[in-house]
């Protein structure tokens, strides 16, 4: 078999593979057995041994083993902002009178599009053209909008981002005109995942994560993608742009972009939903699909924290604009979580199995929904002085998925000058021995320290 057939074949494969990775990933209804699919991998990979010929987007390529020094930033194809909050329907009707007040419209039908609210972390990737499809290129984090850290090696081990995207015949001639295109949504960790996860920890004498967000963004964020590949990461797709040299707008309806990004076979929003609105004073449709979503949020597979509404109309997105931070033309609806406040009257330092040394909080007792609590567990110190937690501090704190007390932020205005630096300790509280720092974790290496052996044990 010549070499052009060969490349052929190879493509063909690619393409079948990916339309099983998506029958299987995101819709969740597999058209063959894992033996059949791995039929279809094995063959593909040994093509590629015999012929060297490897395709960058090949399902082969999905994991990279080589280890980053550092994540690098990189610029963004489109500002890539945040969404404004509310938390009660006055304030959603306030949001949405200054909408109604800035397109100069009174009564007529304004389409709006709800989507969940995902408690994960934002990820814009780009794609490139390559004759009849689109390759990815880059997946950056939201970073500060205009530039994010360039995340793509572990992007690609998420089984649900596509590696490629073939365009499909109805869309050919609506996409002509492109050369690039930036998908942004959310990466996220499913609960049964967060539980997987903080069991291994457990056993390697590691903190559990708090939440499936910092679980997501800890995975997301590894220096060896091998790591993120084992991690079950997910990404839901919600926004899509079109570029030339400059943004092409092929639709007039965000909803029509939401359709298009199904058809490149991105998962999106489950309980995404479409309906309008004729004032700002009456919106019992939005009410009654944040309600119906609360009810619904503790049987999901992932977290949200809220819904969003967003103006479906391009046009009137445009109008509204954005400012430094947030998109004008979208809302998020958050859901009410109990916050509780105490004291941090001060911090020991607990050793674990490996020798990870944990700051803990320890707290004037509180009752939180049944639950005494008296300490909560600082994480490390880059984690004390993103917060700049203080002993002394007053605290607000949440009960992370029902089960982990978290520290959400100190009370600034309470403070009376008396607080005090909480300060790394460099010596290990169990044994003495010198500790050393290996990027924000604290460790004693000591292989006698008696705090380590007893951790083994438990």
């Amino acid at each position: 078999m010549d070499q052009n057939k060969i490349e052929q074949e190879i493509e063909n494969l690619i393409k079948l593979i990916n339309y099983h990775n998506w029958r299987y990933y995101v819709l969740q209804d597999p058209e063959i057995s894992d033996q059949e699919y791995d039929s279809l991998l094995n063959k593909l990979k040994e093509l590629e041994k015999k012929s060297g010929i490897i395709k960058p987007y090949s399902p082969t390529q999905r994991i990279t083993y080589s280890l980053s020094k550092e994540f690098k930033k990189e610029k963004h194809l489109s500002p890539v902002l945040s969404i404004d909050s509310v938390y009660n329907i006055n304030e959603l009707q306030n949001y949405f009178k200054s909408v109604f007040k800035n397109l100069s419209i009174k009564s007529q039908n304004l389409d709006i599009l709800c989507e969940l609210k995902f408690d994960g972390i934002s990820l814009s990737i780009t794609y490139q053209k390559t004759e009849n499809k689109f390759i990815i290129e880059k997946a950056l984090t939201r970073g500060d909008g205009e530039y994010g850290e360039d995340l793509t090696n572990n992007a690609k081990t998420i089984k649900n981002i596509p590696l490629v995207i073939y365009i499909p015949e109805k869309l050919s001639k609506e996409l002509k005109n492109v050369q690039k295109i930036q998908i942004k949504g959310e990466v996220v960790l499913y609960k049964k995942d967060l539980e997987i996860i903080n069991q291994q920890r457990k056993k390697e004498g590691l903190p559990p994560f708090t939440n499936t967000r910092n679980a997501a963004s800890g995975s997301i964020r590894q220096l060896d993608p091998s790591v993120t590949a084992k991690r079950n990461l997910k990404f839901f797709a919600y926004e899509l742009k079109l570029f030339d040299n400059q943004e092409i707008i092929i639709k007039e309806k965000l909803s029509e972009l939401f359709e298009i990004l199904q058809t490149f076979q991105f998962t999106v929003s489950p309980n995404y939903k479409k309906t309008s609105i004729q004032n700002y004073q009456n919106l019992s449709n939005l009410q009654e699909y944040y309600n119906q979503i609360q009810k619904q949020k503790d049987n999901l597979e992932f977290d949200i924290d809220g819904v969003i509404f967003k103006i479906d109309n391009l046009h009137y997105q445009k109008i509204l604009g954005n400012t430094m931070k947030n998109y004008k033309w979208a809302i998020a609806y958050k859901f009410h979580t109990n916050i509780y406040i105490t004291k941090l009257i001060d911090v020991t330092f607990e050793v674990g199995r490996t020798g990870i040394i944990t700051p803990v909080a320890i707290l004037e007792p509180i009752e939180i929904e049944g639950v005494t609590v008296k300490n909560s567990s600082l994480h490390n110190f880059e984690y004390i002085k993103s917060k700049d937690i203080k002993i002394g501090d007053f605290v607000e704190i949440i009960r992370a998925g029902k089960v982990i007390p978290e520290i959400v932020k100190p009370i600034k205005e309470l403070r009376t000058n008396q607080e005090i630096e909480i300060k790394e300790p460099e010596k290990c509280p169990s044994c003495n021995s010198n500790l050393t720092k290996q990027g924000p974790l604290l460790i004693c290496n000591n292989p006698k320290c008696p705090e380590k052996i007893i951790a083994k044990i438990i």
